[in-house]
């Protein structure tokens, strides 16, 4: 029997009939190509649906027949749109997913494009959640189904445009499929001027039954307004991020009964500019669910799921369902351990530990996450799997070996009572939790698991902490009530995945399991728990760059802890206080007053190791920060100290050692920080794999060192190596290759190929607006600016650094000093202008910024050089001279400066000097300056200050030496590929010559 079809086929495409149908519509048993029309299904404006039989294949289809034209002489227009739905229906027709409706042939007949495609019996999904009784996790699967059709859409080149429930049929066999791609959408009202559709007045049915045409429109807004993504109201270009939204739209309205945005079409646009902000109340819909769907109605697109195959594994990941899975495997462990019980009277009362890791990392769990490694299309995994096989191997043993002697402190040698036994159990126990969700990330085989394996492994929290009987005895033991137990045992098990999931960069998944562990705590009551569960979804925070939802996480985590006696998670807290307060709120003293409490308490604790490490990290990264770098240096090496032969450790130890080297960096010695990084290099890459995203940042890293040193064909021939293998990585729209690009252009600029440097900047610009972030849209304009005002061209660059400011006013605000930067630049270009009253008033309004802020920040360098400048353009020498002095002492004294910044403090000095006519002053201030600029490898800065005292000493009188001053002043012009110095060097010569000094 041939399947039938229902109206619901037609997805809402029908309409009123049109007046002029051009060609004459085929009639039953009538032919189109090789198929013989049976009856007629509908009719749209753009044609009539019919079901046809295929006489070559012997099948029922159904036949979109596309009119000619609509009544009008077809124009350019139609033609393009003609065109480009034949091109979709073919990329369609290439296209095989069960969970997308077949399109089987395009073709014309008559003039008239036709689409034969695949006859779905059913209904459509509007129709089948009517009829109520769907639970959440049946919706759930059926739209998980759809985003992988949805996926296999986009990969096809195809943005569906108009995704909503009407437009899927869920086919007799309960299969959903996407239907309906616009090929005959019709249009039940004509559009207005601006493209939006005229409502009729009733608001429900506007946004019910409102179509537009979807694929094949040209010059319109398209889509459903109900289901449209904000920038389709905008009538800009849609990409997949589009079809995400109404996939949204789509399920939020399943799931709860209503959609997320229920004003009337006249408002539905600005309604969608915030997303929503909670569920509807009362609803049961798990909140993972919410976050998830709340994250896909983001109004920017760059802030949803990167893609629909994301999106479908973020839905798969049921919390629920999985938490109920390990109630069964624990359920049939209880089994496993019961039965060793019986056989304890042969083999001693604690002989069951190593069961108490099946399932685990026993050899099953060892194999399927080493096939899930194998499986892996990342270069390195194999180098990821050697790397961390042998250290979960290490753990597990130790874990057994620690479970074994708490037991038999207790029941063998009688050392310790049962309390203890029952707390030691209960660490022991976390880490076993810990260790799971390790090996269930590491087991899924995903990019990101091999990415951050070694990561994560190197994260399992320590097992000494489990002996530490003094520390455990002022903690709070389980719960007595079996079921509170097993209660808090669940809640604990997703506190350790979010963990994981937040060290591997999981951070959606991270924030739902977290914020749901930190609520079910609470409603437990159980306060260890709460405070667990605050500490991680902290540092989740911390990570998403929600930083007062992380500050209000880990304050109420480290108070919690600290009155329960939990000390490792009130270190944990701490620690990611400090981070917080130097890194993301940029309060230095803030951030050492949570430091001396972590501190303390790790003394009170016995001081893990790694842990240790770990906040001595975070602490030596804050005074790193602030400039204070000798006390930066000794917070490293003694954490380094701690961690350094440690095999479980061994990236924590290289971060060390990275920041020891960065260190020697902003300590003004490159060559000593390129040594420490090529050393750091070489032991990173076993462990990790030549190709690994970190060695690759490492190497881009080393080559800014190697450019600065002055080897720019090396830097630039490393740099390109890093990007061109980020690309396969990360995309060639990514902020990992937008970053190596900002450093390639530097390097360009350096080597003085300004035309290359310019180009790199450009396209270091457009990923970034790509992506969206303003803040390194920001640094690449400043990057630019600097570009077009080497080049003169001033109203280019005051147009960049102006646009730079802007974009960082609206992220930090007006009294940041991130916005001083471009700030600085439109002040240079006042000065390259000779408006040097406008340029003055410009260098104030910075002082009045950062006098505000740190007295130590570097900002407040930029301010004094611009009015040191100022004030001799505008010939008020002496107090230009005084500025210069505070400059040179300014930077003297700056903990936080770069290895040039006092050379180039004197040089400014020594240009007063010589302006006021006072040569034997400036002669060894330039003496001093060119020993400093010699020392830290700066050419362009040395061949600068040669002519500067080549200028001193004509106006010494002392001829002789000039000549060599200009000789030298050449020499290093040609190492930095100076052109202007060297010309500046021939103009001197020649008015010497003249005797002009």
């Amino acid at each position: 029997m041939a399947p039938r079809v229902t109206q619901e086929q037609l997805a809402s495409a029908q309409t009123e009939q049109s007046a002029a149908r051009g060609p004459a519509e085929p009639t039953t048993a009538s032919r189109i190509g090789r198929y013989l029309v049976l009856d007629r299904l509908g009719e749209g404006a753009m044609g009539v649906v019919l079901r046809g039989f295929d006489t070559r294949l012997e099948r029922t289809v159904a036949i979109k027949l596309i009119r000619a034209d609509r009544g009008e002489a077809r124009g350019p227009r139609d033609e393009r749109a003609r065109a480009r739905l034949v091109a979709e229906a073919r990329a369609l027709a290439r296209l095989s997913h069960p969970n997308v409706v077949a399109v089987y042939e395009v073709d014309t007949h008559e003039d008239q494009i036709y689409v034969a495609m695949e006859l779905v019996e059913g209904i459509d999904l509007q129709r089948y959640l009517r009829r109520g009784n769907v639970g959440w996790r049946e919706i759930v699967k059926i739209f998980v189904a759809l985003a992988e059709g949805l996926a296999a859409v986009h990969a096809a080149g195809i943005v569906h445009r108009d995704f909503k429930p009407a437009n899927v049929l869920i086919g007799a066999d309960g299969r959903p499929r996407i239907g309906d791609f616009g090929i005959a959408r019709s249009s039940l009202a004509p559009l207005t001027h601006s493209g939006e559709h005229t409502p009729s007045g009733d608001a429900e049915d506007d946004l019910v039954d409102i179509e537009l045409t979807s694929l094949t429109a040209e010059g319109h807004v398209v889509g459903t307004p109900a289901y449209m993504a904000p920038e389709q109201h905008a009538g800009a270009e849609v990409g997949p991020a589009a079809d995400q939204y109404a996939f949204a739209v789509s399920l939020w309205e399943a799931l709860y009964g209503k959609r997320p945005f229920l004003s009337d079409v006249r408002r539905l646009a600005a309604a969608k500019r915030k997303p929503p902000r909670a569920p509807p109340p009362g609803s049961k819909v798990p909140r993972w669910l919410f976050d998830v769907l709340a994250r896909s109605l983001e109004p920017d697109p760059g802030r949803r799921f990167g893609s629909m195959s994301e999106l479908a594994a973020a839905l798969r990941r049921d919390r629920g369902l999985r938490r109920r899975r390990v109630a069964f495997a624990a359920a049939t462990l209880a089994g496993v351990v019961a039965g060793a019980t019986m056989m304890a009277a042969r083999s001693g009362p604690c002989s069951d530990a190593q069961q108490q890791l099946a399932g685990i990392w026993d050899r099953p769990g060892r194999d399927a996450v080493a096939a899930a490694f194998t499986a892996s299309a990342r270069p390195w995994a194999p180098q990821a799997w050697s790397s961390v096989a042998p250290e979960l191997d290490d753990y597990a043993q130790r874990w057994i070996a620690a479970h074994r002697d708490a037991c038999e402190a207790t029941r063998v040698r009688g050392e310790q009572s049962e309390a203890m036994l029952d707390k030691r159990m209960a660490c022991l126990a976390g880490r076993r939790r810990a260790l799971a969700a390790t090996v269930e990330l590491l087991r899924e085989g995903t990019d990101e698991a091999v990415d951050h394996a070694q990561t994560v492994v190197e994260r399992l929290r320590p097992l000494d902490a489990c002996a530490d009987v003094a520390t455990l005895a002022s903690g709070v033991a389980m719960p007595d009530d079996p079921a509170l137990h097993d209660a808090v045992a669940a809640v604990r098990d997703d506190v350790e995945r979010a963990r994981v999931a937040t060290v591997a960069g999981r951070l959606a998944d991270a924030k739902a399991l977290a914020h749901d562990a930190s609520e079910r705590a609470r409603a437990l009551q159980f306060e260890p728990l709460v405070a667990e569960a605050l500490a991680v979804e902290g540092a989740t925070f911390e990570q998403l760059e929600q930083i007062p939802e992380a500050r209000a996480a880990y304050e109420e985590a480290v108070w919690s802890a600290l009155a329960l006696g939990l000390d490792e998670v009130a270190t944990e807290a701490a620690s990611g206080m400090v981070w917080l307060a130097s890194e993301r709120e940029r309060n230095f003293d803030e951030a050492m007053r949570w430091s001396a409490l972590a501190h303390a308490v790790l003394r009170r604790s016995g001081t893990p190791a790694s842990l240790a490490a770990r906040l001595g990290n975070a602490t030596g990264a804050a005074y790193s920060s602030f400039g204070h770098l000798e006390q930066a240096r000794v917070h490293f090496e003694d954490a380094l100290a701690r961690v350094a032969d440690s095999p479980s450790d061994r990236l924590l130890a290289f971060a060390l050692g990275s920041n020891l080297a960065k260190l020697r960096y902003d300590s003004g010695d490159p060559q000593g920080a390129r040594e420490r990084y090529e050393l750091e290099l070489a032991r990173l890459e076993p462990l990790l794999g030549e190709g690994h995203p970190t060695v690759l940042r490492v190497r881009g890293v080393l080559a800014a060192i190697i450019d600065h040193l002055g080897d720019h064909d090396l830097a630039t021939a490393m740099l390109e190596s890093v990007e061109k293998a980020l690309v396969p990585i990360y995309g060639e729209h990514s902020a990992e290759v937008g970053v190596t690009l900002v450093n390639l252009a530097l390097a360009h600029h350096r080597a003085r190929r300004n035309d290359q440097a310019l180009a790199t900047h450009l396209r270091a610009f457009e990923i970034f607006e790509h992506n969206g972030d303003a803040v390194m849209m920001a640094t690449c304009l400043n990057n630019i600016g600097d570009e077009y005002l080497d080049r003169g061209v001033l109203d280019a660059a005051m147009h960049d650094f102006e646009r730079a400011e802007a974009l960082l006013r609206q992220v930090y605000g007006d009294d940041s000093s991130y916005i001083v930067l471009p700030m600085v630049g439109v002040g240079r270009i006042l000065l390259a202008r000779g408006r040097y009253d406008e340029a003055l008033a410009q260098f104030e309004r910075i002082h009045r910024i950062v006098a505000s802020l740190d007295p130590d920040v570097r900002e407040a360098g930029a301010w004094l050089e611009g009015t040191t400048a100022s004030l001799i353009g505008l010939g008020r020498l002496d107090e230009a001279l005084e500025a210069a002095r505070r400059q040179v002492a300014f930077y003297s004294a700056l903990p936080s400066r770069y290895p040039n910044d006092v050379p180039v403090a004197r040089g400014d000095l020594a240009k007063v000097l010589l302006a006021l006519g006072r040569g034997d002053e400036a002669l060894p201030v330039l003496e001093l300056a060119l020993a400093e600029t010699r020392a830290v490898h700066d050419p362009e800065l040395e061949a600068d200050l040669e002519l500067d005292y080549a200028r001193v000493l004509a106006q010494l009188g002392r001829d002789r030496e000039v000549h060599d001053a200009l000789d030298r002043a050449t020499v290093a012009a040609r190492r930095a590929g100076h052109r202007g110095h060297l010309e500046r060097a021939v103009a001197i010569t020649e008015a010497l010559a003249r005797g002009d000094t």
